[in-house]
């Protein structure tokens, strides 16, 4: 009988202590509710530039995300915005999106691969000289174009830029200038025959017009113009062309060849004529031509002839006063 009475109180006692744990844990107050949280911002690879600075939600409120106000950039990617995923994979968020979600969020930098193109180069025929290397253009972005670095040459042609026709009836590109298409392309050396002027001057003709004015081309001789139009110059006459007014440079004939790859200005050769006159005698003596630079042996008096008079030699007035004289048969110096 006593026995039965001590396990009834500790079965009694075992109900009060389950009873009592149970009402003290539905006393116990829950735990509170965030009422803040945290977006955070990852460069994800960036090679410059900084991600944004954390920012704080309030529960309930949304929130705009940050821009790339730190200018984040990675060589060879176009920055896209924000994910929630490194690789990409996850949400993505715009920048300057509206995030609503009351939760804390680390978001990446979002990158997409920026498309190249490549630009290669062509001598086209070229005989000398070394090609640019080959340039990457990238996308979106203005690639300028090789200048003539390696010193390309083609015999008888001088380099003008670029083309993307080899037969240059593409597009023209100039050495430096901006490619802009998004697209690869070779380009070939444009070569234009050089070309030089050679021009006339009548060097104070009396009459007549000087030849046209010639082309030069690069490799290729020259025939000099003749006197087609008839230059004239009283007491004097056309002995070609020279480069210099005074007669004083280089002589070039008409009909002869110019092989100089350079500009020409040619001047018209005037030789002087040498006239006689028998000066109150009879007969006559040929004219003479006096070339420049070079001495003229004078005529004699030849069949002239003044009664009463004797020959003496030629002067240049009639009166032979003020003038010069020459003996019969003298020389004229060179002038």
């Amino acid at each position: 009988m006593q026995s039965r009475t001590i396990r009834f109180v500790a079965s009694l006692s075992f109900f009060v202590l389950v009873v009592g744990l149970a009402l003290l844990a539905t006393a116990c107050p829950p735990a509170p509710e965030a009422t803040t949280f945290a977006v955070n911002y990852d460069a994800n690879g960036a090679t410059g530039g900084s991600a944004p600075d954390e920012q704080i939600k309030d529960a309930g409120v949304d929130i705009v995300l940050a821009s790339n106000s730190g200018g984040l950039n990675r060589s060879g990617y176009r920055f896209l915005g924000w994910n929630d995923r490194a690789d990409g994979s996850g949400q993505a968020y715009a920048e300057a999106a509206i995030y609503a979600a009351d939760k804390d969020i680390l978001l990446f930098a979002a990158w997409s691969v920026i498309p190249t193109y490549t630009v290669s180069y062509n001598s086209n025929g070229g005989t000398g000289g070394t090609l640019p290397p080959p340039q990457t253009k990238i996308q979106g972005l203005a690639l300028t174009l090789a200048s003539n670095t390696g010193n390309l040459a083609r015999a008888g042609y001088s380099f003008w830029g670029w083309n993307t026709a080899a037969d240059g009836t593409g597009t023209a590109y100039e050495q430096g200038s901006n490619y802009t298409q998004d697209a690869s392309i070779i380009l070939y050396a444009s070569w234009t025959q050089g070309s030089f002027p050679v021009t006339y001057d009548d060097n104070y003709a009396h009459s007549g017009t000087p030849p046209s004015n010639q082309t030069k081309i690069q490799g290729q001789a020259l025939i000099i113009a003749t006197n087609s139009g008839n230059l004239g110059k009283t007491n004097h006459s056309f002995g070609g062309w020279n480069t210099q007014a005074n007669a004083e440079g280089t002589d070039y004939p008409v009909g002869s060849s110019y092989s100089l790859d350079q500009p020409l200005n040619l001047y018209a050769k005037w030789d002087y004529n040498v006239v006689y006159s028998a000066n109150g005698g009879t007969g006559s003596v040929d004219t003479q031509l006096k070339i420049h630079n070079q001495p003229l042996l004078l005529s004699d008096r030849g069949n002239m002839d003044r009664v009463g008079h004797s020959f003496l030699g030629w002067y240049t007035t009639a009166s032979g006063v003020g003038g010069t004289a020459y003996n019969g048969r003298g020389n004229i110096r060179a002038q």
